[in-house]
């Protein structure tokens, strides 16, 4: 019998939304994957400015039933069986958990109706801002395919939700109590109404308000509150060019914001934001303001030159959202503010033109596409990638067991002066007391005994740069950031290298190091009287090789004399992926150790929800009995690998991956759950506490926000008849 505390199980009844949430989506994400048919974009008016289309669970689906990830949590019962659990769970616990405040007889079993259909069927969501004079105020427009038979019925519940919500807020208006007057004395009339504890309407006097509230049926207005409150909530149905338009509107203050429902087709449409829905339905209806007569579209989508099956598209005109808010102030200052462009210049993103995301499957692989569309010549972060290409024979030798790399392309100097450049800029928008100090921490580095320490330095240096994890060596997962430049000329950097130390020591920093000769390589030691941790440095067989460990870097210095075996695979037999001859960057990654982490875990925690689930969730059964091996998972599994391209519009990043589990978010909270144990011994925050091995002032901790998934369900009619 597994025991438990009360703090645990407290925990866990906390977090059952969070179990909900991992069952029936996450394990679902490889499902959820959009495709680049023009048709669908022919219903989204020229002015949107954020699209999210997603073409549905069935329009794929023989691609996905062909994929990895559909054999390593399909079918190996692992998804279905969640499901079933989460499918058990009490509405209550649910509405509870996410804080849901459900008005009407709304039911978990018609939230999965509604989840199944736009699961199966799709939808598309488009942000728009209009180029006309209806104001700044955005509208969003929702485009669910083969829904358009259910305008009636939701026409009804809208009606019935704007009677409902009105009667909530006459009946909080006639029974909202008069505060206490802060006075002395007070008028007979006044004590008299304030002695009948009767409710009073705010702005109403005493005798109306007793009227009202006389009035008030079961869950019903009186005619006098609903007639005053009408303005503010309110439902009709209006004609427009042969449409049936159902209206939802409510006011807050000055603004007012219109809900709408038509049917355009066979599709359901549904428009929020400002009036008028007209002016929307105008733009629906013209093919000339179509979504696919944008350049910016046009130009977001290439074709592939590995077809894949696409699912799903995610696209964004930033040039439209900077046209309209880049004058908006992020920061009131003087002389003049800094506003949004003038903030994103120095970073270079003021020159982006779009972002298009697509999701979608190649065999058996997922297949995600980012596109940056950004023209040359690119400033600030986005020229970091216009530097020379890298292969694959460049990689240094890896540890065996290796689960993750990167290379990447890396000019020295040009990334040092467009960092230079972003600085600079970000620092001239500082007042002036801060620019200033910021120029005298830079002159210290900046003189010109430093300059040419830089050009020798990054003259000696080539233009490889690897990063890889040393699973051999996870102490706290220092062992995870190892890093290793290319060498150009050894002899040339070794004598670089004491003279930097040298001039650091100049500065005053307390800072020291010791170089030694090992394996015939030289060897570097760095400490400060404030950290707890050794970075080591080596120059070895054309590599200039960093850790935060001794033990990773000899290990690496081991591995380039033979001394140790190292990683032999091949990226592309191990992938399955034909890999660029040339790139910006690749990035390999197995996500099996962690998938393998992952179910080696869910065994026990659903032993413990069956033991403590009973108090709130009687009948909800879960136990280990009903998790698959580990290996019926993982078996099916593959490295994931991105690739980085820059080309003269574009920078683009593909992913082929057999799951979406990213061994770098694992690795943090593998390295967060180890700082928790440490630090428990110590009595300190696990932030405090890795923060106290670099500094010694303290520092203020900082919160991650959480990342949440959506579920994936079986398709049904999405109302009730």
């Amino acid at each position: 019998m597994v025991q438990t505390s009360w703090k645990m199980y407290s925990v866990l009844r906390v977090r059952t939304v969070w179990i909900w949430l991992l069952a029936c989506g996450w394990l679902s994400a490889p499902s959820l994957t959009t495709g680049a048919d023009d048709e669908w974009a022919k219903s989204i008016p020229k002015e949107a400015a954020f699209v999210w289309h997603y073409g549905g669970g069935e329009s794929q689906r023989e691609a996905f039933e062909k994929t990895a990830a559909f054999e390593a949590y399909f079918q190996s019962g692992l998804v279905p069986t969640f499901k079933k659990f989460a499918a058990a769970l009490p509405w209550e616990i649910i509405q509870n958990e996410m804080a849901m405040e459900v008005t009407g007889d709304l039911t978990l079993q018609q939230v999965i109706d509604v989840y199944g259909f736009l699961y199966q069927r799709g939808f598309t969501l488009a942000v728009c801002f209009p180029e006309d004079d209806r104001g700044s105020w955005p509208y969003q427009l929702v485009v669910i395919p083969e829904a358009g038979a259910h305008l009636s019925s939701i026409g009804t519940w809208a009606e019935s939700a704007a009677t409902a919500a009105l009667a909530k807020k006459a009946a909080a208006a006639a029974n909202d109590d008069v505060e206490p007057k802060k006075k002395a004395e007070k008028s007979e009339v006044e004590k008299a109404e304030e002695d009948t504890d009767e409710p009073v309407l705010k702005g109403v006097p005493g005798a109306k308000a007793k009227e009202i509230a006389d009035n008030l049926g079961e869950g019903e207005a009186s005619a006098g509150v609903t007639a005053a409150l009408a303005p503010i909530i309110g439902f009709d149905r209006i004609q427009y060019k042969g449409r049936t338009i159902h209206r939802l509107h409510c006011r807050d203050g000055h603004a007012k914001v219109v809900w709408a429902f038509w049917q355009e087709g066979r599709d359901l449409m549904v428009y929020s934001g400002r009036p008028s829905v007209e002016l929307v339905i105008d733009k629906v209806t013209n093919a000339e303001e179509s979504l696919i007569t944008s350049r910016s579209w046009q130009r977001a989508w290439p074709k592939l030159e590995q077809p894949i099956a696409e699912t799903s598209h995610v696209w964004c005109d930033v040039a439209r959202l900077l046209k309209r808010y880049g004058s908006t102030t992020v920061i009131e200052q003087q002389p003049e503010p800094i506003t949004v462009a003038k903030l994103l210049k120095p970073l270079g993103v003021d020159e982006i033109e779009s972002i298009a995301w697509r999701w979608g499957y190649h065999g058996r692989h997922l297949v995600d596409v980012l596109d940056v569309v950004t023209p040359e010549p690119r400033q600030g972060l986005l020229a970091l990638y216009d530097q020379p290409t890298v292969s694959l024979d460049r990689l240094p030798p890896l540890p065996v067991s290796v689960r993750s790399f990167s290379i990447q392309s890396f000019d020295a100097a040009h990334t040092w002066d467009q960092s230079e450049k972003i600085l600079s800029g970000l620092a001239a928008m500082l007042p002036d007391e801060l620019n200033a100090s910021i120029h005298n921490i830079g002159s210290k580095f900046g003189n010109e005994n430093a300059a040419d320490l830089r050009r020798e330095l990054f003259a000696s240096l080539g233009n490889v740069l690897c990063t890889w994890s040393d699973t051999d060596q996870e102490l706290l997962s220092l062992g995870r950031f190892n890093l290793a430049i290319s060498v150009k000329d050894a002899p040339a950097l070794q004598q670089t290298l004491d003279r930097l130390f040298e001039v650091i020591q100049q500065q005053g920093v307390e800072f020291s190091h010791t170089a030694s000769t090992r394996h015939g390589c030289p060897f570097y030691v760095f400490a400060s009287k404030t950290a707890g941790i050794k970075p080591c440095a080596a120059l070895c067989d054309g590599w200039l090789i960093l850790g935060l460990q001794p033990q990773t870097v000899e290990a690496a210095v081991l591995r380039a004399k033979g001394r140790l075996p190292h990683w032999d695979g091949d990226v592309v037999k191990t992938t399955g992926v034909e890999i660029p001859k040339s790139f910006s960057g690749l990035t390999w990654s197995d996500p099996r150790g962690n998938v393998r982490l992952a179910m080696s875990l869910l065994p026990w925690l659903a032993d413990l929800w069956s033991v403590n689930a009973k108090e709130f969730a009687p009948g909800v059964d879960l136990s280990s009995l009903d998790i698959p091996p580990a290996e019926l998972v993982t078996q099916p599994l593959f490295p994931n690998v991105t690739t980085t391209i820059a080309s003269p519009d574009r920078i683009r990043w593909t992913t082929w991956s057999s799951t979406p589990m990213n061994d770098s978010l694992v690795m943090l909270i593998q390295s967060y759950g180890a700082l928790t144990v440490v630090s428990e011994v110590w009595g300190e925050d696990p932030l405090d506490f890795v923060l106290s091995l670099v500094e010694s002032d303290p520092v203020e901790e900082d919160t991650f926000p959480a990342d949440d998934s959506d579920d994936d369900n079986e398709g049904r009619n999405i109302f009730p008849k």
